[in-house]
């Protein structure tokens, strides 16, 4: 049976060790004047939008270049790039024309800037198809094939719909980078969604519709579907989908002319980040400890205390402080849970383990996502000092066990922001084997963390920042491929960042492991879970890589030209793996222009979030 779309032991294994292919894995406020920059920074788009229209019509004559852009015009440009073109000219001109504009009429600042939250009022009411379309699953797939589907995405979309009037509402603020955030973050869980349903329906590797990368077209989706029990969920999720990554367009496209204003920070080669510290020795709400000698002895227990506490205080961060020893058991940072600090006494001191795992024939009745030891969806949380594990190994039997998983599932403001990204992590340890740790969406950043795992023990569709973490391939006999960046569309802000991280440093040779030869270990950066994955590695140190560095996701069926669109990248490395003379071709290295793209400022927006959580500018900067 067909777990999440990623089968088993996904990695593909090099022919010397006399393994098979790999088979196919894991395909606001209301509006308010503008302020004098914007307005300008607007005007400029505007103008740059007009003379696009006039070139692209080819029109000759001076009359044609002084020509009034319309709103038809501004229309079909804020849609450039939209993965749906036609359904988001459609759907913006089907709200203009609900009002007193036309097609023809002269556009105007407001109107232009009015685009995002039209498109997403359009969003809206698809989402409520989706809603009852999960609803009405739920209640009819008891006992039949489309059971684990049901409950798949009722965990996960359904439970992550409201994020929609947090996206709406940093919208009407003009907050375009949240906007953008959580937008993509509910287009994953869409995803995740319309992959369970696809996955019931056990078709081929080579079907012409694909959930997995939520590409498929809606008349060849009613053809595949046409009396199925999903057919009617399936179908408006793969339409709520084109709508997400719609709206994350035209929000970008407007968000790109009416954008703040400010240069950008320049780019740092690795900082010396010497004494730069987080604060450990913050006063505690609650204390855990195995020992019965503080207030609990489950992690559970103190998380439930402290959502309690979030209801009668909700304008301060709440921490907790977790004793040395083992905590065996799992725990859920939930969503209505934000500002949460989670404070170890040392990464190889404060463990929480549990064994929770998918394997081959589903009779666990877990998708990955719920084998996580531990899961954040609460905003703005901090973790210092904890290792995270699933210890439940890998063998046949037992396939993707992830140890720790954060998924951005709230974009609600509140009074005095306790942070605005989804979660940071310091000094921590994640160990696992198969999927060690999901990074699954919203803002992220790792600092000084260690990561142990064998098979895509980086993977999911966060917009993450990884810096002076160590990555560790512990397989021996076999691939070790560190990333599965899950990105699906060209508009969703997200992929995966290594800066000035160590990769298999322990080694030389891919082939070398704990100071043994082993001649049929390999390592790669990574592969393309989803068609445009993105992953970047800037001023690490790489030990024991392939020379090739990156790996396809599979030879044939669904996600075997996953690579074509993929985005991998690589800067100013270091290392006897750094070498890219031998790379595949469709990898590259970043010039100096690009690489500040990457930095924690420009792409999780650090800046914002990082200090309000506890996370100083000097460990970051």
């Amino acid at each position: 049976m067909m777990k999440d779309g990623r089968d088993g032991d996904r990695a593909p294994l090099h022919g010397r060790g006399g393994e098979a292919a790999v088979r196919s894995g894991r395909k606001g406020v209301k509006w308010c004047f503008i302020t004098a920059c914007v307005l300008a920074l607007v005007v400029l788009f505007i103008v740059a939008v007009a003379v696009g229209v006039t070139r692209h019509n080819g029109k000759k004559g001076g009359n044609s270049q002084n020509a009034a852009l319309t709103v038809g015009d501004a229309v079909n440009n804020t849609c450039t790039g939209a993965d749906d073109a036609d359904l988001c000219v459609q759907t913006l001109l089907a709200s203009v024309n609900q009002s007193d504009l036309s097609v023809n009429s002269t556009v105007d600042l407001k109107t232009i800037a009015s685009f995002p939250l039209r498109l997403l009022n359009a969003t809206r009411s698809q989402m409520t198809v989706v809603q009852q379309g999960i609803d009405d699953l739920v209640l009819r797939a008891r006992n039949t094939s489309w059971e684990a589907a049901a409950r798949a995405c009722n965990a996960s979309l359904y439970d992550s719909l409201p994020l929609l009037e947090g996206i709406v509402n940093a919208t009407d603020e003009k907050d375009y980078d949240a906007a953008k955030e959580g937008l993509a973050a509910l287009r994953t869980e869409t995803a995740d969604c319309a992959e369970a349903l696809f996955e019931a329906l056990n078709l081929t590797f080579n079907a012409t519709s694909s959930a997995d990368s939520v590409d498929a077209s809606f008349t060849t989706a009613d053809g595949l579907f046409s009396g199925t029990l999903g057919a009617t969920l399936y179908n408006s999720t793969v339409a709520f989908s084109f709508h997400l990554s719609n709206a994350l367009t035209v929000v970008k496209n407007v968000g790109q002319g009416a954008g703040a204003v400010g240069g950008r920070r320049r780019l740092y080669r690795r900082r010396l980040l010497a004494q730069a510290e987080v604060d450990r020795n913050v006063q505690p709400d609650f204390v855990v400890s195995p020992n019965g000698d503080a207030e609990f002895k489950k992690v559970q227990e103190a998380v439930n205390a402290a959502v309690d506490l979030r209801s009668r205080k909700p304008d301060r961060r709440i921490v907790i402080k977790i004793k040395a020893g083992v905590y065996r058991e799992k725990v859920l940072v939930p969503k209505d849970l934000w500002g949460l600090t989670v404070i170890g006494e040392g990464p190889y001191r404060s463990i929480i383990r549990w064994n929770d795992y998918t394997n081959p024939m589903g009779t666990t009745g877990l998708r990955t996502r719920e084998t996580s030891t531990f899961a954040v969806e609460g905003r703005g949380f901090l973790a210092i000092d904890m290792t995270f594990e699933n210890d439940a190994g890998q063998s046949a039997t037992v396939q993707q066990a992830v140890a720790l998983r954060a998924s951005l599932r709230s974009l609600s403001k509140r009074e005095n922001a306790l942070g605005d990204g989804l979660a940071a992590f310091v000094g921590c340890h994640f160990l696992a084997h198969q999927d060690t740790l999901y990074s699954h969406s919203g803002w992220q950043y790792y600092y000084q963390c260690r990561v142990d795992g064998t098979v895509d023990y980086v993977f999911g569709n966060a917009a993450a920042v990884y810096q002076d973490c160590d990555l560790n391939s512990i397989r021996t006999n076999g691939t070790n491929t560190v990333t599965a960046q899950a990105r699906t569309s060209e508009s969703e802000p997200t992929g995966f960042v290594f800066r000035g991280c160590r990769v298999d440093k322990g080694s030389a040779d891919q082939h070398v492991f704990m100071g043994q030869n082993h001649p049929y270990r390999f390592v790669y950066l990574g592969r393309p879970w989803k068609p445009f994955s993105r992953v970047v590695f800037m001023f690490c140190e790489l030990g024991g890589i392939d020379p090739k560095g990156w790996m396809i996701w599979t030879t044939v069926g669904k996600g075997s030209d996953n690579h074509e669109t993929a985005q991998y990248y690589e800067y100013k490395n270091s290392g006897p793996g750094s070498a890219t003379e031998q790379r595949v071709r469709w990898s590259r290295s970043l010039t100096d222009a690009e690489a500040e793209d990457y930095t924690v400022e420009n792409f999780i927006h650090g800046g914002e979030w990082l200090a309000q959580i506890g996370v100083p500018a000097k460990i970051w900067g």
